[in-house]
């Protein structure tokens, strides 16, 4: 293998923090895909790395260790109890005036925080409710983004992660955060909001801009729904190819179209190495030992379903899951580091039109994408390993 495959690729963040990432993220991948085993077993050498390699630290433990560090807690980390924790949370969120959720919840405090405590991931919202109950700063809130979530930082697109990272960077509470948010929306133009004269100078000229150009948050998730709709369609051209080459091969005069594919059947092909329940689901990812890494990464028909039906909003995976199952046929017949350099080139323009940062190596999935890109058979090692995810836990 050609190791300048990456050469022309420009996976690099624009900060230095970002670059160290992912120039380590990159550094593993190619360790492995260029490694002896990797040409004798993909499937099993990837595996092995994701499983018993790859760093993964769940947000229950990047939690802990920042309350840890910031309480100065002298006891070794291992033996500190959540319950130490969750005084520490219940203290500061109650000196900040800070609330556990920005929506009504019947959730009591301690079960919420009981939850931080323990689960793997979180949603951005969980993080800019730490930020503020946490009085934590700019630069804290954003490694939680990026190092933990593994997502975009603040979005400067969106009013009210503007806002809030200008509260975190000059140490204001949540109730002065919700003072500008409702000064945002009540203000029919963005003239009427340049005048009210409750916002301070350094944010007015930013969210003057979000005002005068509507809601471009809602734009990008236009873009996002329509980028994975375009894609959707080319899915089901492939699937529908992949069905028909089967009928020709069987000889049953069977025609399939692209208008034959249901979300079933794209879930069979992209998912065909997670096994089924009785009632003919994916068994829970939770069952896999690379739940961690994945999460809910899973192309199925209900996740499907439900972003057609306006319930779920597309994210970054969907869309990189439908692109790599189209590029895993189309770009077949090409060389691994060829077809791998084409996806990239080709994914970074769709996620960026769509809002989104480009490719992120660091994260588990997206490493695990493009080391499937540089295998002989993409998708069958795709399948293999979530195969091997499921059946290791019998091990």
């Amino acid at each position: 293998m050609d190791s300048r495959l990456w050469d022309s690729v420009d996976f690099f963040d624009r900060t230095l923090r970002e670059f160290d990432f992912t120039r380590r993220a990159m550094k593993e991948i190619l360790s492995v895909v260029y490694s002896p085993e990797f040409e004798e077993m993909d499937s099993d050498t990837i595996f092995r790395y994701l499983f018993q390699e790859m760093e993964i630290v769940s947000f229950s433990d990047y939690l802990k260790r920042y309350l840890y560090e910031r309480a100065g807690i002298r006891d070794p980390f291992r033996s500190v109890s959540d319950g130490v924790y969750r005084d520490i949370l219940r203290e500061s969120f109650l000196e900040n005036s800070a609330p556990y959720s920005f929506e009504a919840t019947s959730k009591k405090p301690g079960a919420i925080m009981k939850r931080w405590l323990t689960q793997d991931g979180a949603k951005r919202n969980t993080i800019f409710l730490l930020g503020f109950g946490l009085r934590m700063t700019e630069e804290d809130v954003s490694g939680f983004l990026t190092k933990v979530l593994q997502e975009e930082d603040f979005r400067n697109t969106d009013p009210r992660e503007v806002i809030f990272r200008y509260c975190y960077r000059h140490s204001l509470r949540y109730a002065r955060a919700k003072e500008w948010l409702t000064a945002y929306a009540s203000a029919p133009s963005e003239t009427e909001l340049l005048q009210s004269g409750q916002l301070p100078e350094e944010l007015r000229e930013r969210l003057g801009y979000l005002k005068k150009n509507g809601d471009q948050l809602q734009q990008q998730e236009k873009r996002a729904f329509d980028q994975f709709l375009i894609l959707l369609d080319r899915a089901r051209e492939t699937a529908a190819g992949i069905y028909q080459r089967q009928e020709e091969e069987n000889h049953t005069g069977r025609y399939w179209s692209p208008d034959d594919i249901t979300p079933g059947d794209l879930e069979k092909i992209i998912c065909s190495g997670i096994p089924m329940t009785g009632s003919g689901n994916l068994q829970r990812v939770s069952s896999s030992v690379l739940a961690k890494h994945f999460r809910q990464k899973r192309m199925s028909r209900q996740r499907i379903v439900s972003i057609l039906s306006g319930e779920s909003q597309v994210d970054r995976f969907d869309l990189i899951t439908l692109f790599f199952f189209i590029c895993s046929q189309e770009l077949e017949a090409l060389e691994p580091e060829v077809r791998c350099r084409t996806f990239i080139n080709q994914i970074n323009p769709m996620l960026i039109g769509s809002g989104m940062m480009e490719l992120y190596p660091v994260h588990a999935y997206e490493a695990f994408v493009l080391m499937c890109l540089i295998s002989d058979s993409p998708l069958e090692t795709y399948s293999d390993i979530w195969e091997l995810s499921y059946s290791s836990v019998q091990k």
